[in-house]
């Protein structure tokens, strides 16, 4: 049965419900606590009085249980107290008056010859058993012997049960029971037998995820020198650099022929007969050319630039001898 306790902020508790229970009730009533925000983190428990009785409860996560110490026929008063962390009181509750009905009891339960219900379920319930020299027994749950009774056969005279017989084969047969002896124990699963053929390749399964990146190895070695590549082409003309400082100051060469001044005069005389000759040789040069071509318009008074021509040659020929 669940009871609603509501607490206001001034600490007033009402209960719409004023019967809690009757007479001999054990953890069936379960209170439970409506209260402010103000009375967060503080430690509660229930105080009771029912008649010469007083006790309390702890109150957890705002719920308690009313057992039977508290459960008298009569008048029942019940008070909330909250307390902080070193157990000093901070506030309580007004006292409720609740009523606790009355009971029949129409049995003592402290009479040895008294059973209820359970104790009863008890007595008749097997709880347990056990079988030894042909004799089974069953106990009840409170371990008095409930059933006992002999096993007719498995060693008896009579041969009326069949009990199974293995040979060192494997084999299993069944013959009647002489003795009450148990049979030797055999392994009846026989040998491992041969290998099977292997079966077929299954399908390929889906791929799996991929697995995470390993951790990077090491460093290889050097690999060889590769062969050398073509020749690349040739690049541009860089800037002409800058002029070198002046080299040092050569050796003195050898020294010459001593000068002549008559030297002068023959040059000066080669240099006027030069230019003289050069004269000549240009006027021989335009009188020939003036021969041919009166030669080639058939004019017949060449013979005055020929007879020229004779005395250029003699004058040229003569200047030449004179200046070598």
């Amino acid at each position: 049965m669940q009871i609603t306790l509501s607490i206001t902020n001034d600490m007033q508790m009402s209960v719409f419900r004023r019967q809690a229970g009757h007479d001999g009730d054990h953890n069936f009533v379960r209170f439970n606590v409506q209260r402010p925000s103000i009375l967060n983190g503080y430690v509660c428990r229930a105080e009771f009085s029912a008649g010469a009785t007083n006790g309390h409860e702890l109150v957890d996560n705002d719920t308690f249980l009313l057992h039977s110490s508290f459960t008298k026929a009569g008048a029942l008063h019940i008070q909330l107290v909250y307390t902080d962390a070193s157990k000093e009181i901070i506030a309580k509750t007004n006292t409720l008056r609740l009523t606790i009905g009355g009971s029949i009891n129409a049995v003592n339960e402290v009479d040895p010859e008294f059973k209820d219900s359970i104790s009863q379920l008890a007595a008749d319930s097997v709880s347990s058993g056990s079988y030894e020299n042909n004799t089974l027994t069953l106990y009840n749950r409170l371990g008095d012997t409930r059933f006992s009774a002999e096993i007719v056969g498995g060693g008896g005279t009579s041969n009326a049960v069949w009990l199974p017989a293995v040979d060192t084969a494997g084999y299993i047969s069944w013959e009647r029971s002489e003795t009450a002896t148990a049979p030797q124990i055999r392994n009846i699963m026989g040998p491992l037998g041969l290998t099977g053929p292997q079966g077929n390749k299954g399908e390929i399964g889906p791929v799996g995820p991929q697995g995470e990146k390993g951790p990077q190895g090491a460093q290889g070695e050097q690999g060889p020198v590769g062969p050398q590549g073509a020749a690349g082409p040739q690049g541009e003309q860089g800037v002409q650099g800058e002029q070198g400082a002046q080299g040092p100051q050569g050796p003195q060469g050898p020294q010459g022929e001593s000068f002549d001044p008559a030297d002068i005069l023959r040059i000066d005389a080669l240099e006027t007969s030069l230019a003289a000759t050069q004269a000549e040789a240009t006027a021989k040069w335009i009188i020939l050319n003036e021969v041919d071509n009166r030669s080639r318009n058939n004019t017949t008074d060449i013979t005055m630039l020929q007879n020229t021509i004779g005395t250029l040659n003699d004058a040229l020929a003569s200047r030449l001898a004179g200046e070598s």
